[in-house]
């Protein structure tokens, strides 16, 4: 397996062109890439200027970030031309060996087999010091784990189906696979409450292995005899984190004998959970109700 690691410098667009800037407000003015082997040496790189189509000079602040002026520019090939030059393998000039040799071992861009892995945008700058890591297939993402333990020294978090199994599977083994329907509120609620606080604070809440088992047993009123056998599941995620953004789902479903009761978990409270004659039933407050946009009476008792 190769690997390519992609590096690419911008430009704002042009202020003029603005039904362009609704969609990006910058445009590529250069393409680099480093082609890897299995063991993550270098075998091949590439690197074009390109020419920007919505803006005919590079802003002063860009050509201080990169290095990039726009004399350099004015002779480049458009972004198509580059990124087609990207695509095909071709020769370049080895000055200290002096002789062509291939620009690429191969064609440098081929559909990736597992993600991309490139640099952030942080207020519409490439930001250096942080990278965005995108699989359109979670399930084989973490194959990618080893390039990516090698060049930044730490791991790929879960995947936010991947948290979300983890707290199922935490939750159902504090008890014993049946989880209480109160204790599902109660966990849903807290969260909730702590998303709310996270969205007003605009900080993303991570809660570790450890974390979420303290959630569950406060507020799911797991017995202390639960929580060794709930730390040893838990230790299956050890350096885990889970985003309580994650875990609070907008709406929650309650399936039950062939029947689906849908509601925002905001209002999941409102619905009661009753034995009536040893049978266990789901109870809605009923101020108002229809079917089919039909509307229907109440049916108040005498």
């Amino acid at each position: 397996m190769k690997y390519v690691v992609i590096d690419l410098e911008m430009n704002p667009i042009a202020t003029v062109h603005t039904a362009e800037r609704e969609y990006c407000k910058l445009e590529v003015i250069e393409i680099g890439a480093v082609l890897l082997d299995e063991k993550y040496q270098e075998i091949g790189s590439f690197v074009t200027l390109v020419k920007p189509r919505f803006n005919s000079r590079i802003e002063k602040r860009y050509e201080k970030l990169t290095g990039i002026k726009t004399e350099m520019i004015e002779s480049a090939p458009c972004f198509e031309d580059a990124l087609d030059m990207f695509f095909k393998p071709g020769i370049k000039y080895d000055s200290p060996k002096n002789e062509f040799t291939n620009r690429m071992v191969e064609p440098m861009l081929n559909p990736p087999i597992y993600t991309f892995l490139y640099p952030a945008l942080d207020s519409l700058h490439t930001d250096v010091s942080k990278a965005v890591f995108y699989s359109k297939n979670e399930k084989v993402s973490g194959k990618a784990g080893q390039i990516v333990s090698a060049l930044f020294g730490t791991e790929i978090p879960l995947s936010p189906s991947s948290q979300i199994e983890g707290f199922h599977d935490l939750l159902q083994n504090a008890y014993d696979k049946n989880v209480p329907y109160e204790s599902v509120c109660g966990i849903y609620e807290h969260l909730q409450e702590t998303l709310i606080d996270m969205q007003l604070s605009g900080e993303d809440v991570k809660l570790s292995n450890t974390e979420l088992v303290n959630t569950i047993m406060e507020y799911g009123d797991v017995s202390k005899e639960k929580l060794e056998q709930l730390k040893e599941t838990a230790s299956d995620y050890e350096g885990c984190s889970f985003s309580v953004s994650n875990l609070v789902p907008s709406k929650v479903n309650i399936d039950t004998a062939g029947i689906s009761i849908k509601t925002e978990i905001e209002k999941l409270s409102r619905i009661e959970r009753r034995v009536i004659d040893g049978i266990d039933y789901y109870l809605i407050p009923v101020n108002s109700s229809s079917i089919d946009d039909i509307l229907l009476a109440n049916k108040h008792s005498k």
